[in-house]
């Protein structure tokens, strides 16, 4: 049951990632919900490793994503706006 709870979650946050259109709220979402499930599941989220390794740079090279990524990287609080 978890395990298809993650492979879901982890499934549509990296389409969020991959999707053409710039909706940063979306993009900002699913970079924290992949954190997540990568920091608490690691084992599950293995399997897509590369496929994020791929999808993260669509995101890095969103201007208003990629600071809250970062802060995600380095553990800032990221509760603060990501303005």
């Amino acid at each position: 049951m978890i395990a298809e709870c993650v492979e879901f979650e982890v499934k549509r946050s990296l389409e969020w990632l991959q999707e053409r259109e710039r909706y940063e709220p979306r993009r900002h979402a699913a970079v924290l919900v992949l954190k997540e499930l990568a920091q608490n599941s690691p084992t599950l989220f293995y399997v897509h490793v590369s496929s994020f390794v791929d999808l993260i740079w669509v995101a890095l090279r969103d201007p208003k994503v990629s600071n809250c990524i970062l802060r995600v990287a380095i553990g800032v609080n990221t509760t603060v706006d990501c303005d």
